[in-house]
């Protein structure tokens, strides 16, 4: 066995940014989607068109995910644990046909991922629908 074929923090190699990447897109729930965000170069802050990386979850009856990290929650698509996330159905196209759905942990985190700001009416119904649905569950 080579010392270069294993992946260490040391090395400064670019194999394992090549391969989280080949990862991700192998991945069937991953989508790139582009977003007018800012960005900071130097002392100052430009907006300009960066690529949004996006985990879409699956048909109804599969797991929850969370579309910033991946992570599979034990809550189900289709059921009322949608509930306990906030949840976004993106009607650009730039997630296919068949792509699902993004489910965020809250409006904010949806606001930070996606460059974006929500009416406070709406972040205000989702607490409302998100806290009866935990008292629902005690």
């Amino acid at each position: 066995m080579y010392e270069d074929d294993h992946y260490h923090p040391a090395n400064n190699d670019s194999n394992y940014k090549d391969s989280l990447s080949d990862l991700k897109q192998m991945d069937k729930g991953f989508h790139k989607i582009k977003r007018l965000g800012v960005k900071r170069v130097g002392g100052d802050f430009l907006k300009k068109m960066v690529n949004v990386e996006v985990y879409c979850s699956g048909d109804i009856g599969s797991y929850i995910r969370n579309a910033v990290t991946g992570q599979r929650y034990s809550y189900r698509v289709g059921t009322s644990d949608e509930d306990f996330l906030f949840k976004l159905g993106l009607a650009t196209g730039e997630l296919g046909l068949n792509a699902g759905s993004l489910f965020y942990d809250s409006p904010e985190q949806y606001e930070t991922h996606c460059f974006t700001t929500l009416s406070n009416a709406s972040k205000e119904r989702w607490y409302e629908k998100n806290l009866t649905a935990r008292r629902e569950l005690s």
